[in-house]
């Protein structure tokens, strides 16, 4: 898969503008596990406003709290402890129970 877009919530938008998150964390889904490097994703908030990054690696985890350590809290929700940044993952509809039954993906990314 070459391209995907993305809808995100105005902050972790605002975070990919800025530089600060550099990590999307996202359940393992065949869509996401078929990442590859080189590829790009289209991030859109609520606003309709995008932007476009690079895929840079898609790293593998049994669940969110094994991508946050691996990958720092801080590049996937800047200005989050583990704790929060755990709850906010789980909080997403889904998340909770998708998260045991695919796992999850870090897709690093780097803004164009």
């Amino acid at each position: 898969m070459g391209e995907l877009t993305l809808q995100v919530q105005t902050r972790y938008f605002d975070d990919i503008v800025s530089g600060l998150k550099t990590v999307e964390g996202r359940i393992a889904k065949p869509e996401y596990r078929a990442l590859k490097p080189n590829g790009l994703i289209t991030f859109i908030d609520p606003n309709g406003k995008s932007c476009t990054a690079e895929i840079c690696r898609v790293t593998h985890f049994t669940d969110f709290r094994e991508m946050l350590e691996n990958s720092t809290v801080q590049a996937c929700i800047p200005g989050a402890s583990l704790d929060e940044a755990l709850e906010i993952y789980r909080s997403f509809p889904g998340y909770r129970e998708k998260e045991k039954e695919f796992g999850v993906v870090a897709i690093h990314i780097k803004l164009r």
